[in-house]
C-alpha cells in the first residue's frame, strides 16, 4: 500500500448469499434486507 492510500477491509465479506447456499447462505424470501451506504471513497 502506497503511503496515504486507502484500502478496504474486506474480512468481513467472508461468506456469500447464493441460490443454492453452496457459498455460504441460501436465498429466502423476505429473510435479508440489502443496506447500502454511500461512504468515502
Amino acid at each position: 500500500m502506497a503511503d496515504g492510500e486507502y484500502e478496504r477491509d474486506q474480512t468481513y465479506l467472508r461468506t456469500r448469499i447464493t441460490a443454492d447456499g453452496r457459498d455460504g447462505f441460501p436465498v429466502e424470501p423476505g429473510r435479508y434486507r440489502l443496506v447500502v451506504a454511500r461512504a468515502c471513497p
